[in-house]
């Protein structure tokens, strides 16, 4: 079987199992509130969806290489497996530093880390994002923003 695994079959397995995570952790949401779609709708139907999609490209992903671990650390799929590690490390430094902080340093990593920027160019489009994103969600929207241990 590994023979016919591939890194986009691999993906579309994630996927659905972070699918199926959300579908576990919503089970209790009410799917109606008052004439009205409850909590519960949103988390099933992405859920449901990115199972669907995850299917349909596992299904397509045929005649793509198999995967090694040389292919995951080498180019191209180096920076893939970056990208996917530095999104492990951002679910987890969110309940640590908050939102913000992490979002600014996920931002900057990944320029650098895998778009090869300079570094103070980096850190310069990594306040203003930070900023952007600050101003439309809080000012704007008036959303509450996760907030960590420390930030």
């Amino acid at each position: 079987m590994m023979r016919r695994l591939n890194i986009e079959r691999i993906l579309c397995i994630w996927m659905a199992l972070i699918a199926a995570i959300a579908l576990y952790g919503a089970r209790g949401l009410p799917l109606e509130a008052r004439y009205t779609l409850g909590p519960g709708v949103t988390p099933l139907f992405y859920s449901v969806l990115l199972i669907v999609s995850s299917a349909a490209v596992f299904l397509m992903a045929r005649n793509l290489r198999p995967v090694s671990f040389k292919s995951l650390i080498s180019e191209p799929g180096r920076r893939g497996t970056m990208l996917f590690a530095m999104f492990i490390v951002l679910s987890g430094l969110v309940y640590v530093l908050g939102f913000m902080v992490s979002i600014f340093l996920f931002t900057f990593a990944g320029l650098i880390l895998i778009e090869d920027w300079a570094y103070h160019k980096a850190l310069l489009f990594s306040i203003v994002w930070t900023l952007v994103l600050h101003t439309i969600f809080v000012r704007f929207l008036a959303a509450r923003l996760i907030r960590g241990v420390l930030f």
